[in-house]
């Protein structure tokens, strides 16, 4: 069993205010106690860190979060799909550990191609990889309504958003996208980015 103390930190655990001169101790990876400095139980051969004050606190949360995006908008190309899969994938997972490095310890995703955000969910579970929780978007899914967010090309295929109509048409699409390890469905009904015609609906 691995072991580490944090001593002398200032603790914010969301539940009201700071607290001084704590010391954590974390073993295997999970919070085993809080105390403070003088209570801390001890563990044979802990790595020891003297925070001098520094504050400790609760991973952040994402909630929109594009793990294939860079720089977007600085560039040719649709988001997300101005590079090859593989490439892409490279890019969502250094972007997942650039999150995880910057305090995010859970990600909801919203959106990426290639399938990208399941895969990604999954490595990242498996411990493949390093990356924050994750909780996988579909690709975004297109009514006939949308029109002309993209181009009618870039909805061709299995790579990038998909076009539906119709009850039995969501349906399926919503099947297939769970099949493929999404849990988050992403939708564009109507043409625009957070048009009346979605909020309309969802309200």
């Amino acid at each position: 069993m691995s072991a580490m103390i944090l001593k002398n930190a200032v603790l914010i655990d969301g539940h009201g205010s700071a607290q001084f001169v704590k010391s954590i101790l974390v073993e295997d990876d999970r919070i085993a106690a809080i105390e403070k400095n003088a209570d801390i139980p001890q563990r044979d051969g802990a790595i020891v860190h003297d925070l001098a004050g520094k504050t400790v606190m609760p991973g952040m949360v994402a909630g929109h979060f594009h793990a294939s995006y860079h720089d977007v908008g600085a560039g040719p190309g649709i988001a997300s799909l101005e590079s090859a899969p593989v490439y892409s994938a490279y890019r969502s997972l250094a972007n997942a550990r650039l999150a995880l490095r910057h305090g995010f310890t859970s990600v909801v995703g919203a959106g990426t191609s290639f399938d990208i955000d399941a895969s990604l969910a999954a490595a990242i579970e498996d411990g493949l990889v390093e990356g924050p929780r994750m909780t996988p978007c579909s690709r975004l899914i297109l009514s006939g309504d949308d029109g002309g967010s993209f181009p009618w090309w870039i909805a061709m295929g299995e790579h990038g958003p998909a076009k539906c109509d119709g009850v039995e048409g969501m349906r399926a699409m919503v099947r297939g996208e769970m099949n493929r390890g999404a849990r988050i469905i992403k939708l564009s009904i109507g043409a625009g980015h957070a048009t009346p015609g979605s909020t309309d609906h969802c309200h």
